[in-house]
């Protein structure tokens, strides 16, 4: 077996909380109670919610050892607390979302999870108001 099978597949522990997200085009921060988006967007802070808890509860469904070749754009998040940074790379966008941890020398494979991870979209419900 390889090591990538005794890794765990979330890509954060279970009470792990996030503080902020910085994606290619798009920074999420939370300040007081409020999260801030830049650039500024229209977005219900239920929708800022749901996404930043996408990612808390992002779960992959392979993880492979990482290909260093692949992936130039990095997604960092900060974990509250002053619990310190993660640094991810996006490997590939298309057909599936495939974010690399080069210094843990792994890649999870998360599916079409991409447009939920790296889109802010507004909920359906805000959309027909």
């Amino acid at each position: 077996m390889s090591y990538t099978q005794f890794v765990r597949r979330r890509l954060f522990a279970k009470d792990t909380r996030i503080a902020a997200i910085t994606l290619p085009g798009l920074s999420i921060s939370k300040a007081d109670q409020n999260w801030n988006v830049e650039p500024a967007q229209e977005v219900s802070s239920d929708d800022l919610q749901a996404f930043i808890e996408s990612w808390q509860e992002a779960t992959s469904f392979n993880i492979q050892a990482v290909d260093p070749t692949q992936g130039n754009e990095a997604v960092e998040i900060t974990l509250a607390d002053n619990a310190g940074n993660i640094v991810y790379s996006i490997a590939s966008r298309e057909p599936e979302l495939v974010l690399a941890r080069p210094d843990l020398g792994i890649q999870y494979r998360m599916g079409n999870a991409g447009s939920k991870l790296l889109a802010l979209t507004p909920s359906t419900a805000a959309e027909q108001e």
